[in-house]
């Protein structure tokens, strides 16, 4: 921190600032993510790697889940992988619970430290989509793109990347996080530069949903591409929008997002709106022009194609409409 001597600083003498700063908290579990058949728990500090390494310290639910070998994962002494005797199940959560943890400055848990998680599934194309995006941000603000888990698996974007395109070809590909993070089905993630930024500007955001990303790509105001890529460089999904694409009665359109319509719909302009003005932009929650995926279509016919317009009676055009319903594409 900044020195408070009156001089500005103290050089060759001791700190002006120096304190101590005890470490009186214990061990907390950040998350839980399956390496199949392994599991990798991480806690938040560095923790007493002989005590952790107990294998009864940990429990799983089915019971019937065994652990063939613990392993606490050096040097920062911060990860513990659980290698099972027996391999977990996609499409399925599973608790796990662990007790008596300690760090190595002694302080131990005496709550259980619990987590849910699940295997990962193999994602195919669509499974994740562009829910919703904000690319003419107001004065000061930021861009961010949201994605949804529209599957129901549940799917680790590590090594994903948000791309644009460039001379008609994808350029600008920036990795969305490098570490492990499983989206659930049906859950969203808000992909932003800067998070405290999004909340200011709205404020009913959800935090829990941003993923903090160290730089997106470019989306310009007037038109461009947001492209989703998994770790293969296959597209998963792409948006190519336009300023266009907001509602006509609009005045000011910075600051208001393109919203997905139909979650099951195609990515395509007519399935998606200008968020609705109350809230400008849905960040981390359900979209404010969601509808079911029911779509409906109007058919219409002009019998005979050819008419006469004077009003004598002959080849009279007669406009037959035909309203169905079908779900969504």
């Amino acid at each position: 921190m900044a020195s408070n001597d009156p001089r500005g600083g103290t050089p060759a003498q001791p700190k002006s600032v120096a304190t101590c700063i005890p470490d009186n908290t214990p061990p907390t579990l950040l998350n839980v993510t399956a390496l199949a058949p392994d599991r990798l728990l991480r806690f938040n500090e560095r923790l007493d790697s002989a005590q952790v390494a107990d294998a009864g310290r940990y429990t799983f639910s089915p019971a019937g889940i065994g652990m063939a070998a613990v392993q606490v994962v050096s040097p920062l002494f911060e990860e513990v992988v659980l290698q099972l005797g027996a391999p977990l199940q996609e499409r399925q959560r599973y608790p796990l619970t662990a007790t008596g943890i300690r760090d190595c400055a002694g302080n131990l848990s005496f709550q259980p430290l619990t987590a849910t998680f699940a295997l990962p599934s193999a994602p195919e194309t669509g499974d994740v989509v562009i829910n919703e995006v904000l690319f003419n941000p107001r004065p000061g603000g930021i861009d961010f793109v949201e994605l949804v888990n529209r599957s129901d698996k549940y799917i680790n974007l590590q090594n994903w990347q948000l791309a644009n395109t460039s001379n008609d070809s994808i350029a600008n590909r920036r990795v969305i996080t490098s570490a492990p993070y499983v989206l659930e089905p049906g859950q969203y993630v808000v992909l932003t530069t800067n998070p405290e930024n999004i909340k200011a500007n709205y404020p009913a955001a959800r935090e829990e949903t941003f993923l903090q990303m160290a730089s997106l790509p470019s989306y310009p105001d007037a038109a461009g591409s947001v492209i989703v890529l998994q770790p293969d460089r296959r597209i998963t999904d792409r948006f190519d929008y336009s300023e266009r694409m907001h509602f006509s009665l609009i005045d000011d359109r910075n600051g208001i997002s393109l919203e997905r319509i139909r979650l099951d719909g195609p990515t395509t302009p007519d399935n998606f709106h200008s968020a609705a003005t109350p809230v400008f932009a849905t960040p981390g929650y359900p979209n404010s022009q969601s509808q079911p995926g029911i779509a409906a279509q109007r058919m219409f016919t002009i019998e005979p194609r050819g008419f006469s317009p004077d009003g004598d009676g002959y080849k009279i055009s007669l406009l037959s409409i035909t309203a169905q319903t079908k779900p969504a594409s």
